[in-house]
């Protein structure tokens, strides 16, 4: 198989979060904590939704693993949708406290 078309399109994919992340800490004129958040919710989500965009690039079909979250059941059907949601949670609510912090700092130095 010629995987070379997959890999560019999936490689393309996998840089976009990783500008966002540089173009927010380079020019945006946020507190430093505030940048921390913003990037810490993109990864987050780069986390949690990488895996089923790949699927999608690759073989064509979209289907979305954390749709199956049921955080009552731990068996192997649902883990790893278990794990992604939890994830990504975290990674949202940490990005915010960051982002809260960074514009109470922002304020405070005002």
């Amino acid at each position: 198989q010629n995987y070379f078309p997959h890999a560019l399109y999936i490689t393309t994919f996998c840089l976009i979060p990783v500008w966002l992340a540089f173009v927010t800490i380079r020019y945006a004129k946020f507190h430093a904590l505030t940048k921390a958040g913003i990037v810490t919710i993109i990864a987050g989500f780069f986390t949690a939704f990488i895996n089923d965009i790949i699927r999608w690039l690759r073989d064509g079909q979209f289907t979305v693993d954390i749709w199956k979250t049921a955080l009552s059941s731990w068996t192997a059907d649902n883990l790893d949708a278990n794990l992604k949601t939890i994830i990504l949670i975290s990674f949202i609510v940490t990005g915010l406290l960051l982002i809260l912090l960074g514009n109470k700092k922002k304020r405070k130095q005002s």
